[in-house]
């Protein structure tokens, strides 16, 4: 399937790849298709694409990559409405909040996306505990790296 996407222009994608939100998500409640894109493997940043418009990408980022200690304490029914039964079967992202300066982009640890990696469906989830909004998380990055 071909896609115009906001950031790597036409692209094709596998159909098997779409990720489905039956709920969209916040803020983006009419938008149910999308597809993570990443310009290189080893790059942790990637980019959720929606596939009904070509201007709606959100950044984002698996976030064990920066923060393995992150547990969030998911809702058995919100995990059992994704069909997930098991901590294989689905992957967490963060929204990334980029700001001119690098240094104060900040993630949503507050609300992960989960997305089923076996039926590809997907929801951002609100947590229950004192996870941050607006967690600057560039320090993290720069630790690995030193």
């Amino acid at each position: 399937m071909n896609l115009d996407t906001k950031y790597f222009g036409k692209i094709e994608i596998d159909e098997k790849n779409i990720i489905n939100f039956d709920k969209g998500l916040p803020g983006f409640t009419d938008y149910k298709q999308f597809v993570i894109l990443q310009e290189a493997e080893q790059n942790i940043f990637m980019w959720l694409q929606s596939i009904d418009d070509t201007n709606l990408a959100l950044a984002i980022l698996d976030v064990f990559c920066i923060l393995p200690e992150y547990n969030p304490d998911f809702d058995d029914l919100e995990l059992k409405n994704l069909e997930i039964f098991s901590e294989e079967e689905f992957s967490v992202y963060v929204v990334i909040n980029v700001s001119q300066n690098i240094e104060e982009s900040t993630i949503n640890l507050k609300a992960p996306i989960v997305i089923n990696k076996n039926n590809k469906k997907g929801e951002q989830l609100i947590l229950n505990n004192n996870y941050e909004i607006k967690y600057k998380f560039i320090k993290h990055i720069k630790n690995e790296n030193s």
